[in-house]
Order: C-alpha cells, then sequence, then structure tokens
C-alpha cells in the first residue's frame, strides 16, 4: 500500500468547514448510525469541531489493491472519490437520475440508478465524485465476486478477518475507502462501498 501523507487542518474558510461537517454527517451519523446529538455534543469547541484530515494525493487516482474499487459491467474501475465522468459514460442511460442542491458543497448532489446498483456523488469545483455506491440486488458482483445474498464465509474467505463489526454490518477499509457487508442470519443482504 502507499503511504499517505496525512496533514491536519483546522478548518477556518466556510468550505472547509462545510466540508468538516459533512464528514461527521456521513461517516459518523449516517453510516455509523450516531445520532446528530451525539456527534454535536457539548463536547465540540471551536479548536475541534472543524478539523478537517488530508491526503497530498488528488482525488480520484489510486493504485490497485489500494482502495476497493468496482466496475459494474464496464472496463473503468470506480472506487470511492474517483470523478465520476467516464465511469458515467461508460455505464449508459441510468434507469433513473435525481439531482438536489448540495448540502455541504456548492453544486448538486447526484444520484444515478442503474439495473443492480445506485451511484451517490458529491461536488467539487463542477466535478462530480464517488461518494457511496450501493448494490440494489444480486444481479452485481464485488470486484472479489461476493453479491448479495452470498454467506459471512464467503465475504470473509474474499477479503479476510481486517474488518470492524458495526451493528449487523461488517465493514473492510482500504486507503479512503469503505465496503460495507449488510448481514442477517448469516447472508448479505447489502453491499455498500462508501468514502472514508
Amino acid at each position: 500500500l502507499k503511504k499517505m501523507n496525512i496533514q491536519v487542518i483546522r478548518a477556518s474558510e466556510t468550505w472547509q468547514q462545510a466540508g468538516a461537517y459533512y464528514v461527521r454527517i456521513q461517516g459518523m451519523a449516517r453510516q455509523h448510525g450516531i445520532t446528530l446529538r451525539r456527534e454535536f455534543d457539548d463536547k465540540d469547541t471551536p479548536e475541534t469541531k472543524y478539523i478537517v484530515l488530508t491526503d497530498d494525493e488528488d482525488s480520484g487516482t489510486h493504485d490497485s489493491g489500494e482502495v476497493f474499487s468496482f466496475s459494474g459491467g464496464t472496463n473503468i474501475s470506480l472506487a470511492p472519490h474517483d470523478n465520476l465522468e467516464s465511469f458515467i459514460k461508460a455505464a449508459g442511460e441510468p434507469l433513473n437520475y435525481e439531482e438536489s442542491n448540495s448540502c455541504a458543497y456548492l453544486g448538486l448532489d447526484k444520484v444515478w440508478t442503474y439495473s443492480g446498483y445506485t451511484i451517490y456523488s458529491y461536488p467539487v469545483d463542477g466535478v462530480d465524485y464517488l461518494l457511496q455506491l450501493v448494490f440494489t440486488d444480486d444481479s452485481v458482483k464485488t470486484s472479489e465476486g461476493i453479491s448479495i445474498g452470498a454467506t459471512e464465509a464467503e465475504v470473509k474467505a474474499a477479503y479476510g478477518d481486517g474488518f470492524e463489526t458495526v451493528g449487523n454490518a461488517i465493514c473492510y477499509t482500504r486507503g479512503d475507502t469503505v465496503l460495507q457487508f449488510g448481514l442477517k442470519d448469516g447472508r448479505v443482504t447489502s453491499i455498500v462501498y462508501n468514502a472514508a
């Protein structure tokens, strides 16, 4: 794996502060089930509530094995934080498309629904990046061959023991991506690629 050069920025500009809150809402409140009241509690201070961690690498670039990726029947590998332009062109006409003003960024949050998966984006300087990819049925597989309906044992055989249990899900982290497998009665009920 490539070594990351993480830097801590105490966000002072409005766009940085919005980004910090967005990560807290998506990563903590939404992904990990922490209530907004608990995430934004009285422990927040001006010194802690707007902390942003960055890597000096450009978003959307990754080496094989550095992140979890998905191809969806295209010849393009897609991972969270990747520029979506090439993938969307290769994937063709979606079954459904929605857009709305972003709460955290300047621009539009967009949602593309294809057969078997849905893509959620976030905008930066007019470019759409992958925030989340959600499998909607068992017609698609991860790059390692796992689909909805697979057994927990099959997931662990494909991805190993380096996971974190969050509620009824097991989560694998690689680079700036989290691959989450929802489980019920030992079977995969959901698969979600998340930007970390």
